[in-house]
């Protein structure tokens, strides 16, 4: 039910053989050197944190601040580099990624609401303001999914990003064992965290 909600093939929700062959792409990925490697994005993501916080209490002598606003967007920044080699700078910018993913895991969903939405998935294409709101990220986060792919295939020189790394993983596989280009899609597409 959960694949029929996302609209997704990634591992997460794919089973038997098609899991299998995923797996085998996906879990090189998660060595101890290519985690390390992401290292210093961590580190100057919570400096980069830090340093917003002091400014806050500046000189204010506060003993709260609240963190939930940037919690959410440092983490998003964190998933951008290390997954894509995309800069969000959601902490200082707005922009349309960014947007669209806050409007599909930023809502305060019904869990009746899901499971009517699994029930009866036509409920999900009826307008409304949420529906309209929720398939216009859906848009957003494909195409710059998509972008973002092409650009990490077309190019020369790769980082160690997550996306990087699935693309040089995927290629080194006898052909009939590669990750088909929807279900690389799918490995890097934000949907499969969205509660809908």
């Amino acid at each position: 039910m959960v694949k029929e909600l996302i609209g997704s093939e990634g591992i997460s929700v794919t089973q038997g053989d098609v899991h299998k062959r995923q797996r085998k792409v996906m879990n090189p990925l998660f060595t101890f050197a290519n985690v390390k490697e992401m290292l210093p994005i961590f580190v100057q993501a919570s400096h980069h944190l830090k340093d917003i916080w002091i400014k806050q209490i500046g000189n204010k002598k506060e003993e709260r601040i609240t963190i939930t606003d940037l919690i959410p967007k440092i983490t998003l920044d964190i998933i951008g580099l290390a997954g894509f080699n995309y800069e969000f700078n959601s902490t200082t910018s707005d922009s349309e990624l960014s947007r669209a993913y806050h409007a599909l895991v930023g809502q305060n969903i019904s869990p009746l609401y899901i499971i009517l939405f699994g029930l009866f998935p036509f409920l999900r294409n009826i307008p409304s303001s949420f529906t309209n709101k929720y398939w216009d990220s859906i848009k957003t986060v494909n195409n710059i999914s998509e972008k973002l792919i092409t650009e990490h295939k077309n190019a020369t020189i790769r980082g160690n990003n997550f996306l990087s790394l699935i693309v040089n993983t995927n290629e080194k596989l006898p052909v009939d064992e590669q990750l088909t280009h929807n279900e690389l899609h799918s490995q890097v597409d934000m949907k499969q965290i969205v509660p809908l």
